[in-house]
């Protein structure tokens, strides 16, 4: 009875448990868990800096896309690596 399908969203790494911890999660995909902890670039340390390199990199790049509801077909409109990076630089000052 019942859908008999199972999605697996995760898969814990055996051999990285801890005292007070679990073992580390990961996509199932991932084939060597040991290659997440790898940087694009010696200046890529966090998230932020992954992003301010794209913005260096890629400017005018399309980065966030949003659907236009008013057009028919709802096209993608598009905002580049720069806009967002504005975007984001002038919400976190007015904060």
């Amino acid at each position: 009875m019942g859908n008999q399908n199972t999605i697996t969203y995760g898969r814990f790494v055996e051999g990285t448990e801890k005292p007070g911890h679990t073992a580390e999660l990961v996509n199932p995909a991932v084939v060597d868990h040991n290659k997440l902890m790898e940087r694009p670039s010696d200046d890529v340390n966090t998230l932020l800096d992954a992003f301010k390199r794209s913005v260096r990199n890629v400017p005018n790049n399309p980065y966030l896309g949003t659907r236009n509801e008013k057009v028919e077909g709802r096209p993608y409109e598009w905002k580049t690596w720069r806009e967002v990076d504005e975007i984001t630089t002038n919400l976190s000052i007015a904060i």
